[in-house]
């Protein structure tokens, strides 16, 4: 980049006379448009042409009503061009090759809990290297009473764990001064949380260790054996390649890049910024309009910890995004690459409207892609709506924060989600929904279709789905959605999960299967349709209706759909005596007598003790090759027996993607074997 900021960034290239030239900051170039003032005509856009390189900023991008006025303004680069809007702050320095670990000054350098080498990141010292430690025991004491406050990243509420550990992990942690052991951070893992927090002390003779004060957990995890936990930062731990450490008192950086990886070293950068854009309008009448960015990378969002610690929280919604937006339409991202984001990616937060999010590629993501809506109450008239988030390929999330789904539409309508490869995440595909139970809430007309998730959980976290939707979402729709492979730690890994409350979808036309707990579980929903759906060979159980016995499931359908397994049970809860109409299915169960597969019974005894599926069948729906994901059929003789329409795949998933992202949009094998081996890890610790 050859830019000057007190050139005009009219033209391309330096003149000979060196007088004028194209700008070398984004910062100027927002300045610069700044000054042009009004644009009356919508036709007249402004562009902005970023060329190839780094585009470090030392302070976030903001645009505000001033800023863009009603301009229509677009920063773009040219196809093949990697023009870089980055957070990251590069580190320079010569490597010895002689010495395993490489001691970096650094002056006057932020505090930075992130580091990649060529754009890959690098390990944070951490113990284990790999996988999870197992809790023994925990216990919380509180420090200071108080009710906690629903919703809020600090809570009033504060407690001391006292965690009790293996002797050899004991033996390790002696070894950290008192100082530095204020400096180590703990991870745990349970259920659909994950809780960060520091340590304070060791105490060897009881065989624990004690936290800083944080917020609490108590309710989850007081006396819980086996939950899973890591460590990290601090130089006891700094014993693999690639790991490093940042003694930020001294002013030192320690890596560990022998051989191979320090003869390689090209660029090594931490993340500073933790939001890189932000997108910030001040009220109804005063917003941030019409800009579009189409062929940039936004990369080296930092994450970091706050000092008491992470919060623990379903989907940790108070993580920001390397873009922010409030108050803010007709904000579009075409073609866009984010990577090696760690936190969320983008936010559409309060009062948006009218945006997209378009044919982009997100991967290597500290937590996940993209969120939708406040998770607080707002009035109505603040709330988001009407955003696009359509054939993007969404891969490798959950890297620093587990508990984050990939996409989250929070308290947001009229939305729409299509055409989305949604794949290798610790937690659920997509969410909808943040209350619980039958209060009305602002989801509705929320369009979930023509999605392919799968490789979802990797055994590690719990109660997740691949669509999650928690509250009523009215007129909603969840359709031609393809989910497979979901695996949890302990519990909870499902392929559409519908949880307390959910009422006024329509789930119709996916298709669900190798899911490892239920191909769909109804946690006390009602009023929702749900038709034309395939449930196949999904491991634990098929379906799982999570209602009290003889609830009433007001509005709740059961119709059209195929059910086939050939291992557990068809279904778990109270389907037998809770009150919601199920007809018109086909259920077959591969090497299980006709006269057992309704839990052990025939469909007779079925029908006559729940007074559902009356005009349902028991038949091999002949599917083409349902052992390897083809649910075409080889004759439609039976599915025209329950009125069952043949679900078009052909359509579903990322369509027309970039063409250097194509290879992309499935994972690798190295990828699914990783995920497999994740799987088993966790069988062998909760077998034992």
């Amino acid at each position: 980049m050859n830019g000057n900021d007190k050139w005009s960034g009219r033209i391309k290239t330096p003149n000979a006379s060196k007088s004028d030239g194209p700008l070398a900051t984004i910062e100027q170039a927002k300045e610069n448009i700044k000054k042009l003032g009004s644009v009356q005509d919508a036709n007249d856009t402004i562009y902005v042409h970023l060329e190839a390189g780094y585009y470090d900023l030392l302070n976030t991008l903001v645009f505000t009503p001033e800023d863009v006025g009603n301009k229509y303004i677009v920063f773009q680069a040219e196809y093949g061009e990697e023009a870089v809007i980055s957070g990251g702050k590069k580190i320079n320095f010569s490597p010895k090759l002689s010495e395993k670990v490489q001691e970096i000054v650094l002056k006057d350098m932020p505090f930075f809990e992130q580091l990649y080498l060529n754009g890959r990141m690098l390990q944070r010292a951490r113990e284990p290297n790999e996988g999870f430690f197992y809790v023994q025991y925990l216990r919380e004491d509180t420090l200071q009473p108080g009710r906690q406050k629903s919703f809020a990243p600090t809570l009033s509420q504060y407690y001391l764990k006292s965690v009790k550990l293996d002797k050899s992990i004991i033996q390790s942690l002696s070894k950290i001064s008192e100082n530095d052991m204020q400096m180590v951070l703990i991870t745990f893992l349970y259920k659909w949380m994950d809780k960060k927090v520091y340590f304070n002390k060791v105490d060897p003779l009881n065989g624990q260790v004690v936290t800083q004060p944080s917020s609490g957990m108590k309710d989850f995890v007081q006396g819980s054996k086996g939950v899973q936990f890591y460590m990290e930062n601090s130089r006891v731990f700094l014993d693999a390649p690639g790991e490093w450490f940042w003694d930020a008192q001294a002013n030192k950086l320690y890596c560990r890049l022998e051989g191979r990886i320090a003869k390689k070293i090209i660029d090594l950068r931490a993340p500073i910024l933790e939001t890189l854009v932000s997108l910030q309008g001040k009220d109804l009448s005063h917003k941030v309009k019409n800009i579009t960015f189409r062929n940039i990378v936004f990369e080296y969002s930092a994450h970091q910890t706050p000092k008491d610690g992470l919060m623990a929280q379903q989907t940790s919604p108070f993580i920001n995004a390397a873009v922010m937006a409030n108050y803010a339409d007709n904000i579009i991202f075409d073609k866009c690459e984010f990577r090696n984001i760690n936190a969320n990616a983008i936010w559409f937060k309060t009062a948006c409207s009218s945006s997209k999010i378009v044919n982009s590629y997100f991967h290597e993501l500290g937590a996940g892609a993209i969120k939708i809506g406040d998770y607080k109450s707002q009035p109505p008239e603040l709330i988001t709506k009407n955003i696009v988030v359509h054939n993007n390929i969404i891969s490798g999330g959950n890297k620093l924060i587990y508990s984050v789904p990939a996409i989250a539409i929070y308290l947001a309508s009229d939305n729409r989600l299509t055409n989305n490869q949604i794949s290798n995440f610790k937690y659920t595909g997509i969410s909808n929904g943040f209350t619980w139970g039958a209060t009305p809430t602002p989801n509705k007309n929320n369009y979930i279709g023509y999605n392919y998730i799968d490789h979802l959980g990797w055994g590690i976290m719990d109660d997740m789905g691949g669509i999650y939707s928690v509250g009523s979402s009215e007129n909603s729709i969840l359709e031609y959605n393809v989910i497979h492979d979901i695996y949890c730690y302990r519990y909870g890994a499902y392929g559409i999960y519908l949880d307390q409350g959910s009422a006024g979808l329509t789930i119709r036309n996916n298709i669900v299967y190798n899911c490892e707990s239920a191909g769909l579980i109804c946690g006390h929903a009602k009023r929702c349709i749900i038709t034309n759906n395939v449930f196949s060979f999904n491991k634990t159980v098929q379906l799982f209706f999570g209602y009290a016995k003889d609830e009433e499931a007001r509005g709740l359908k059961f119709v059209n759909n195929i059910i086939c397994w050939d291992k557990g049970r068809l279904y778990h809860g109270n389907m037998l005596t809770t009150n919601f109409e199920s007809d018109n299915n086909c259920y077959w169960a591969y090497g299980i007598m006709d006269g057992k597969i309704f839990n052990g019974t025939n469909i007779e005894f079925w029908r006559k003790k729940s007074r559902k599926d009356l005009n349902s069948i028991v038949k091999d729906p002949v599917f083409m090759d349902s052992k390897n994901g083809d649910f075409s059929f080889r004759s439609t003789s039976i599915t025209a027996l329950i009125g069952f329409v043949p679900i078009n795949v052909d359509n579903i998933g990322v369509k027309a993607a970039r063409p250097d992202w194509i290879d992309k949009i499935d994972l690798t094998e190295g990828v699914k074997s990783k995920f497999k081996k994740s799987v088993a890890n966790k069988s062998i610790y909760n077998s034992n």
